[in-house]
């Protein structure tokens, strides 16, 4: 039976941050829209007085929840070295928009 590999010593924090810019930056538009698409919905909901603005803000966080796996997807895409675009990502991450909305539910009892 083959020994199991050890490992001798764990890297540092700093250690880790060029490979993770490295990681972001390759897919920095596609991680822009997906974050800055609710952010902006939200953020313009909570200036607008009245209704209005509380349906707005709304709306956001939906988009915001409905972005989630996509942001995942280009995340995991971006490790690999692999480009992806944010149509690409939002497709690829609807696929897994019922599975990520059960865990919020979990999440949000627990």
């Amino acid at each position: 039976m083959a020994k199991p590999e050890t490992v001798s010593a764990l890297p540092g924090a700093f250690d880790l941050f060029k490979p993770s810019w490295e990681a972001l930056s390759f897919n920095m538009s596609t991680f822009m829209q997906l974050i800055l698409i609710p952010l902006l919905l939200g953020l313009l909901g909570s200036y607008v007085a009245g209704k209005g603005g509380s349906i707005i803000r709304v709306v956001g966080e939906i988009i915001g929840i409905v972005f989630y796996p996509a942001l995942y997807i280009t995340q995991i895409k971006s490790v690999r070295k692999k480009k992806i675009d944010f149509a690409s990502a939002l497709k690829q991450g609807l696929t897994f928009f019922w599975r990520f909305l059960g865990l919020l539910i979990c999440m949000s009892i627990v």
